[in-house]
């Protein structure tokens, strides 16, 4: 009777340390076989987490019971971007998500004609969606907070790359672009912008009218020296760019435009600059960095017309008087014509 006793016990015994053994090596074992990126979205609970790493791991088996476990030990599962490494065990991974922010990542963008651009680009990048930036872009509060209205607000993105956590919201993704604008505008800046007889939001809207008209870095500096000079001589802009974002607002299906008739240009806009003096209200676009800082440190010259270039198509041809612009002009217009450019 004691032998079976014996017996009895020993298979549970071995029984017991069959399981312990089985489910330590779906906890412990090797459970990725490659690099894997994950995205959990904030508010994920143990359920959801297990449903995106069931994609992952090569031993799902226990998962859910394991994330309970890691749950009532941790609580919630982060949100955020995770990488989980190769060779890495079911137990590393839930630690890991439940331990840690998650990584950084890169977020880009740079000139962009409209704000839905803008959310669109960097919704691609964080978890908030473009619709919640372009909300929280034009929410009034922030806007009056901040000194800015729907067309100033514009002035306020300094295009460049920057590292966010994944799970940015909008509200954050914002704040983090005040305090970038601060920064970008030090003393120094604003002392250029001064000498210019400029605020920072004139440089940007002068910014985006050069960035505008060429996209050529190193025509920049002389395009932004010309429009300073018919500033400071009290002389119209005339800016073609300007024309058609007067035009775009109020008929947002002609775009593209890639041509201006004489009939554009008597638009009544505060934006068209060949009707209204200086520089419009606000940026026609978000500039880029570059834009900003060739308008900063313009080129000191004496030209006060330009024309689109045919021999250097996407440069222009610069003139110091109407008599060798008109030459310019009409062989652009010739040029065009050729082409059959409507």
């Amino acid at each position: 009777m004691k032998k079976w006793i014996f017996i009895g016990i020993a298979v549970i015994v071995v029984t017991v340390a069959s399981v312990a053994g089985y489910m330590a090596h779906q906890l412990l074992g090797e459970a990725v076989e490659e690099d894997m990126v994950v995205y959990v979205p904030t508010g994920s609970d143990k359920e959801t987490l297990v449903g995106i790493l069931d994609t992952v791991t090569a031993k799902p088996r226990f998962l859910s019971y394991f994330s309970s476990v890691a749950a009532d030990r941790y609580g919630s599962p982060n949100p955020g971007k995770f990488t989980i490494k190769a060779g890495s065990s079911n137990y590393e991974m839930l630690r890991y998500i439940y331990t840690s922010r998650g990584e950084e990542v890169r977020v880009t963008y740079n000139s962009l004609r409209r704000l839905e651009d803008l959310a669109g680009v960097v919704s691609r990048q964080i978890e908030a969606d473009s619709l919640s930036i372009i909300e929280a872009i034009r929410d009034t509060a922030f806007l009056s907070a901040n000194g800015y209205d729907i067309n100033t607000v514009l002035s306020l993105f300094v295009p460049d790359t920057y590292h966010y956590y994944w799970n940015t919201s909008a509200q954050q993704f914002l704040d983090r672009c005040v305090k970038e604008h601060k920064k970008f505008w030090n003393t120094e800046r604003i002392k250029k912008a001064e000498a210019m007889g400029m605020t920072p939001l004139q440089v940007v809207t002068l910014a985006s009218i050069v960035e505008s008209e060429t996209v050529k870095a190193d025509e920049q500096p002389r395009v932004a020296g010309l429009y300073v000079n018919r500033l400071k001589k009290g002389i119209l802009l005339q800016s073609d760019p300007t024309v058609i974002y007067a035009i775009l607002q109020v008929e947002p299906e002609r775009y593209p435009i890639r041509r201006v008739y004489l009939s554009d240009l008597k638009i009544d806009s505060p934006y068209n600059t060949y009707r209204n003096r200086g520089l419009p209200p606000s940026p026609i676009r978000i500039p880029s960095r570059g834009a900003i800082e060739s308008t900063l440190n313009y080129e000191h010259n004496s030209y006060i017309y330009m024309c689109a270039s045919p021999e250097r198509v996407g440069y222009h041809a610069f003139a110091r008087n109407l008599s060798e612009h008109n030459k310019n002009r009409r062989a652009y217009i010739r040029w065009i014509n050729s082409r059959n450019i409507k």
